[in-house]
């Protein structure tokens, strides 16, 4: 299934440049009469060299493939994005939005690590992802009049992909993802935090290449390695009177409330906690289960808006105000096509 711009296409693709050329030919079709001024591409890594939104030449796309074993499971997608487009339509202008760059603001302690300095180049440090969620979901609240520089704000992009961002003064403060898209809380099939000491044990112990093990770090771990499914949050619920996905299910929340309070301890306290992401929005259940424990930082529920879904969470005066919010990182994007392209 192809989704996008409207768009619903049910079909079998074998590969992305076939997906790719599909998805194009649709929209063509669909818009027969537009002039294709700009695209905008999503990027998780913007390494060291990317904290802004970029035009894409050939000097910078050859900067990005050279980022890709950085964030092997979708920067090799992204590069193919910008190779289709390129070739459909050559004279539209294509933009590059970093998931890296919003948290460019971190400070020097958040983002150091402590390697020996023989052992880190100029692109070893932490970075922080899911940038575009981040920025869609200040953009909703100051549109709903919230003074975000004057709050402490931690938002909780719960997906397949997971990371949780404390933000200070309308900047990110701190945040669970580090030098790779594998860090902080266990995801769907990435590992979350684990011991480096495990890994060179893995490495010296078995037969594993460095390629397997970054593959079975990437692919086959975290929730799908815990519960012996796919990953995916939904069939974890259904399966949670089984062991298997009830102790994923755990293991995901405690990590997710762990984090909750360090994040906090980063900020020097809490006022706002935002869940976005398809579980963060939609997983009334692993809400209540990840605030359950919390209520020492000011953090209640009030269990009929959160089984109802609706967006404040929250009882009357507690001391923290509890959301779910739907990111818009499509709308983010479009933002920095149309500011870069003179379309705004």
């Amino acid at each position: 299934m192809i989704e996008g711009a409207g768009l619903s296409l049910p079909c079998e693709i074998d590969t992305f440049d076939a997906g790719f050329d599909l998805l194009l030919t649709q929209l063509g079709q669909t818009y027969d009469d537009a002039t294709w001024l700009g695209v905008g591409h999503r990027f998780v890594h913007g390494g060291e060299a990317f904290s802004a939104p970029q035009i894409i030449t050939g000097e910078i796309e050859q900067r990005l493939q050279s980022l890709a074993p950085l964030a092997p499971l979708h920067m090799p997608q992204s590069l193919a994005g910008v190779a289709a487009v390129r070739k459909r339509w050559p004279h539209a202008s294509q933009v590059a939005s970093f998931d890296t760059a919003f948290h460019a603001s971190l400070p020097a302690r958040a983002r150091v690590l402590a390697l020996p300095q023989e052992l880190l180049g100029a692109e070893v440090r932490r970075y922080g992802f899911h940038g575009l969620s981040y920025q869609s979901i200040l953009l909703a609240l100051t549109e709903a009049g919230v003074e975000v520089e004057g709050e402490r704000i931690l938002i909780a992009h719960l997906g397949a992909g997971a990371s949780m961002c404390a933000i200070a003064g309308g900047q990110s403060v701190e945040t669970t993802m580090g030098f790779s898209t594998l860090a902080g809380l266990p995801m769907a099939t990435r590992c979350g935090d684990i011991d480096p000491g495990a890994l060179l044990h893995i490495l010296a112990d078995t037969s594993l290449s460095p390629n397997e093990l970054r593959r079975a770090l990437y692919q086959d771990s975290g929730l799908k390695a815990l519960a012996g499914l796919d990953g995916d949050m939904k069939q974890l619920l259904a399966h949670r009177l089984e062991p298997a996905a009830a102790l994923a299910i755990e293991v995901f929340c405690y990590a997710a409330r762990r984090s909750i309070a360090s994040l906090a301890a980063a900020m020097g306290g809490l006022d706002r906690l935002v869940f976005t992401g398809g579980i963060g929005e939609r997983a009334d259940a692993i809400r209540t289960e990840i605030c359950a424990g919390l209520e020492f930082l000011g953090v209640e529920l009030d269990a009929r808006a959160n089984s109802a879904g609706q967006t404040k969470l929250s009882p009357e005066g507690a001391r923290v105000l509890v959301e779910a919010r739907t990111s818009n990182e499509e709308g983010v994007i479009a933002r920095h096509v149309a500011a870069l392209t003179g379309q705004s």
